[in-house]
């Protein structure tokens, strides 16, 4: 693999469907959870986690993501780290 591919964003590729969450698109790609704006396709933010995610979609609950890796492990992720403006609901 060419390492400029690699260490370069536009060569993340995901292996599961986007999730929607309150307006926004979460998509595993690579090793990196990306939000994106479903109104014009902008990145909003990613956050790296490392290694590489399983065929999983995201799963969203009380402002924590959880993404399935290979061999049984789940990574959770604060969705203020991917998505900066994120804010919980207060019920």
């Amino acid at each position: 693999m060419d390492l400029a591919c690699a260490e370069s964003r536009s060569c993340r590729v995901g292996r599961a469907a986007p999730t929607w969450y309150e307006g926004m698109l979460y998509i595993p790609t690579g090793s990196a959870p990306d939000a994106i704006n479903q109104e014009n396709g902008e990145e909003i933010g990613h956050y790296h986690v490392g290694g590489r995610f399983g065929i999983v979609n995201p799963r969203m609950v009380g402002g924590t993501i959880y993404l399935g890796k290979p061999w049984d492990r789940i990574n959770t992720v604060p969705m203020k780290d991917v998505h900066p403006h994120f804010q919980t609901k207060q019920v």
